[in-house]
């Protein structure tokens, strides 16, 4: 059945169940409220296609030990800049933090 199937690997998941999760992680994670989270989405719409254990979970984990924020620091980041979740943290965002912190 369709929910046993949701347990056993999320990929096997309807849509609706796959977008839910990703946010209900976001918003977990960063400790955001409903309407801090809309906003991400708002300025963000990829996001709700990116896998939150796969995909945003290791970015915002990246970007924190990076930085050496904390979740507060963390969570301000993210609602001034959402487009950090949709990046590869080795692709885009460490190459950028690096020349910022040499320059």
């Amino acid at each position: 059945d369709e929910v046993s199937k949701c347990d056993r690997k999320l990929m096997f998941c309807p849509k609706e169940d796959r977008i839910k999760s990703s946010l209900d992680g976001v918003k977990d994670h960063l400790k955001l409220s409903d309407l801090q989270l809309r906003k991400i989405i708002l300025r963000q719409p990829p996001i709700i296609s990116h896998s939150f254990d796969n995909n945003i979970k290791p970015t915002l984990c990246e970007v924190r030990d990076h930085l050496k924020l904390s979740e507060d620091e963390l969570r301000k980041i993210v609602l001034r800049f959402p487009g950090i979740i949709a990046c590869s943290f080795d692709d885009n965002t460490k190459p950028t933090l690096d020349a910022v912190q040499n320059y």
